[in-house]
């Protein structure tokens, strides 16, 4: 009995952390070559991205200044990205007439989804005069446009895909090697951590929503021992939509989260929803005050998620996340 009920809490969290499914690629974009720099894709004429980039793009009246709001016109490109023997997809987004070298965002998505669920941040990034990047993890949803499967990612697989695009990016003209961000939902939030304190001095900022640093220690209490790890349990993560294998559960099992993040030093904005079901909020305000300086902004009511490309069942909640992202960007971009 205390058997079937522990599956069905490891089905219920896995399912939760999955959001339930992968939403559908609808972006419409011009793929860029392997060797393509931001400052040549700036000069380059794209065609609109999506209809939605479309709606949300707002009319310029004035000369573009993300300092006072008036927003960007931007574009749209496929960019590849190599870890390995791997090919990692992904989409940069770019603001037109802006200044370089530009200040860049990687965005890392959560378990089970892709780079589209990080669509409408990269709009407003761009639209704020940052480059804004987001691709698939290899393995990191059974839609992904990258290579590998499922069953052979493990968050380290992803810290390791986070860290070959931090170096293509590193190795870009046009981009601001000072200003470098990380961002994250969920499990791609400890992805960003991780990675993060493997590279405090190339990390400029590291912003985390609702940040998937429970995962270890439920992993831990599901799976008691990772030496004997039935077909049974793996299934439970099947049901959830997206099979993982083995050397997921054991890259995890007994991890100690918040002694592997603390290396990072540098001011970390945190965003969680007050009535998260899968990550409760009490590892966030744990990592707020892990960190050497966190700020820990919880949004009341939302969920895990904030809107619906993540798969948020609260509702919308961008109007007070966005604000508080812009306010972090603006004030330790150098």
């Amino acid at each position: 009995m205390k058997k079937s009920f522990a599956l069905f809490i490891g089905f219920a969290f896995l399912l939760s952390l999955a959001g339930c499914g992968n939403q559908p690629e609808t972006a419409v974009t011009t793929p860029a070559s392997p060797g393509t720099t931001v400052s040549a894709a700036l000069s380059e004429t794209q065609p609109q991205a999506t209809a939605s980039a479309a709606q949300t793009t707002k009319p310029q009246t004035s000369t573009p200044n993300r300092e006072v709001g008036i927003p960007y016109a931007y574009s749209v490109q496929e960019l590849w990205c190599k870890n390995g023997e791997n090919d990692i997809y992904g989409k940069l987004y770019l603001p037109k007439s802006a200044p370089t070298p530009l200040p860049v965002v990687l965005l890392s998505h959560s378990f089970s989804l892709t780079h589209a669920s990080m669509n409408a941040y990269c709009i407003d990034l761009a639209q704020n005069g940052y480059a804004a990047y987001c691709f698939d993890f290899c393995g990191g949803s059974t839609n992904s446009k990258s290579d590998g499967e499922t069953t052979d990612m493990t968050v380290f697989t992803e810290v390791s895909d986070l860290e070959a695009v931090l170096r293509r990016f590193e190795a870009m003209d046009g981009i601001d090697k000072d200003n470098i961000f990380l961002l994250g939902t969920s499990q791609g939030g400890l992805v960003s951590a991780l990675t993060a304190a493997r590279h405090p001095s190339e990390i400029r900022g590291l912003i985390l929503m609702y940040p998937g640093f429970s995962m270890a220690e439920q992993i831990t209490n599901f799976f008691r021992d990772p030496g004997q790890i039935s077909d049974l349990q793996l299934s439970a993560f099947a049901m959830s939509g997206m099979p993982v294998g083995r050397e997921y559960v054991r890259a995890l099992h007994g991890f100690d989260v918040y002694e592997n993040i603390r290396g990072y030093t540098r001011d970390v904005l945190i965003l969680h929803g007050s009535a998260d079901p899968v990550v409760p909020l009490s590892y966030s305000q744990r990592a707020a005050d892990t960190y050497a300086h966190a700020e820990l902004h919880v949004i009341e009511g939302a969920g895990h998620g904030f809107n619906r490309e993540n798969m948020s069942i609260f509702g919308e909640y961008d109007e007070e996340v966005l604000p508080l992202i812009h306010a972090y960007l603006q004030a330790h971009t150098v």
